[in-house]
């Protein structure tokens, strides 16, 4: 009999091969939690209006809605996991389907923070690109054709975005006629180019445009969203508060602030991080936007409708008590610091915990497990250095890598201490804020919980 070591324990592969989870003794057909954002097709109304039935409206939620308007320019933050993305997806998806706007999603990212206006315009052409292909109404199309047709020896951009939608091949069959009816062996691909060398020229051309004309080309192209039959264009700039260096997102702000003015036909809306709001030192975010929306972490009511909606999604007349055990539920509540993410990380491992085990209900031992998971992720991927540093964050709350306790908490001196807590930012377990020039460092409240475990596991 072959055995396999699983964990400290000693199992046959019979057993292994028995694995497999069974959630439908929970009255379900598959484990309903995850840490997704809802409403990602915010294009498909069929999806989205599911995504409906498991959004807990918040306070905040609500007014990020009342927000919401053509010509507002607007900014939510919080900490990682408490749900941005998921609250810009779902302004997203009523800018499309309730207020009749186009909305454009542009993921901003460390390797493209600096040209993010550029991947703006970019993002926008291709999702009108996309609409033209689609030609779904008739009329509007025919008008939004001519329009670039006739705009196509005006600049450049729309002479790339007429060969992507292949609004002129009509002529080029004529031009190709003509050409072998006076004996030129032209055929109707000579001369063009493939569609992937176009998009490669139309995104080197747009990387390369002022900002100043970024803002000419967003204005002129609205003629071609409302030709189109939408009121406005809603952007939404994602990730923003997972870039390192949050100067580089207010820098990239205020370079293109005059951007965000300059039609009462665009919404912008941005997802920061508090980093990005406690180094706005001269308020410059202050003067760009009208709305300032901080989501804060969920109460333990909110998160245990967020975790009940889940459930009741797959089977309506199913309550979360009915799968989970009241203290698993409390487990999980008190593990996950009020961070959405975390608690629907610990509910879907959990739940699959017990679904290869014999209990009925997920049991305060199967949350022990997803949280020991979680710790063993987080604890495998730091070294003994590493830990001494939270150590000493866990203690100290909030320090800078110049000050003395902090170094000697950690036992480093400044240059390596920096050096650590830089890499500690770089894999999201801390983060950071500025005060003159001095930068404080803080556990990062999404792993508080399992670190603070952690650290006390390595005390006792």
């Amino acid at each position: 009999m072959f055995l396999v070591t699983v964990g400290d324990d000693m199992t046959t592969f019979e057993e292994i091969w028995k694995l497999k989870p069974d959630y439908s003794k929970f009255g379900v057909s598959r484990n309903p939690f995850s840490i997704d954002p809802l409403f990602q097709d915010y294009k498909d109304k069929e999806k989205c209006e599911n995504d409906e039935k498991l959004f807990v409206a918040t306070k905040e939620a609500k007014d990020a809605v009342i927000c919401l308007g053509l010509g507002k320019r607007n900014v939510c933050w919080g900490e990682i996991g408490v749900g941005k993305t998921t609250l810009l997806n779902m302004l997203l998806y009523l800018a499309r389907f309730r207020d009749n706007c186009l909305p454009i999603r542009v993921i901003i990212k460390e390797d493209n923070v600096d040209r993010a206006i550029q991947e703006l315009l970019y993002t926008y052409c291709f999702d009108l690109i996309s609409e033209l292909k689609e030609k779904r109404v008739t009329e509007p199309m025919k008008s939004a054709r001519k329009w670039l047709l006739e705009k196509r020896y005006a600049d450049k951009l729309y002479d790339f975005m007429c060969k992507l939608i292949g609004a002129y091949e009509e002529e080029k069959v004529k031009e190709t006629k003509i050409s072998a009816a006076a004996g030129v062996s032209v055929g109707l691909e000579a001369g063009l180019e493939t569609e992937a060398v176009t998009v490669s020229s139309f995104k080197t051309y747009v990387e390369n445009l002022p900002v100043k004309m970024i803002e000419e080309r967003l204005r002129e192209i609205q003629e071609l969203v409302q030709k189109l039959g939408y009121k406005g264009t809603v952007f939404a700039l994602d990730e923003a508060d997972h870039i390192p260096d949050v100067s580089k997102v207010l820098s990239m702000l205020t370079v293109s602030r005059e951007l965000f003015f300059a039609s009462k036909n665009f919404t912008f809306i941005v997802a920061g991080s508090p980093e990005m709001i406690e180094q706005d030192r001269k308020r410059e975010i202050t003067g760009i936007f009208d709305a300032h929306i901080y989501l804060r972490k969920l109460k333990a009511d909110d998160l245990k409708v967020a975790l009940s909606r889940r459930i009741q999604a797959e089977k309506e007349t199913l309550s979360l008590t009915d799968v989970f055990e009241t203290e698993a539920i409390e487990l999980i509540i008190k593990n996950s610091g009020g961070i959405l993410k975390l608690a629907m990380k610990l509910a879907e491992n959990s739940l699959d915990q017990a679904a290869v085990s014999p209990e009925r209900k997920v049991q305060p031992l199967h949350v022990n497990a997803a949280i020991a998971r979680v710790r063993t992720d987080i604890q495998f991927d730091l070294s003994e250095t590493e830990l001494r540093v939270l150590k000493a964050l866990h203690k100290l709350g909030k320090a800078s890598p110049s000050d003395k306790a902090f170094q000697k908490e950690a036992e480093l001196s400044r240059p390596k201490l920096n050096t650590v807590v830089r890499e500690l930012n770089r894999k999201k377990i801390v983060g950071f804020s500025r005060k003159g020039r001095k930068i404080f460092y803080t556990l990062n409240s999404v792993y508080l919980p399992i670190i603070s475990e952690i650290i006390e596991a390595r005390s006792a």
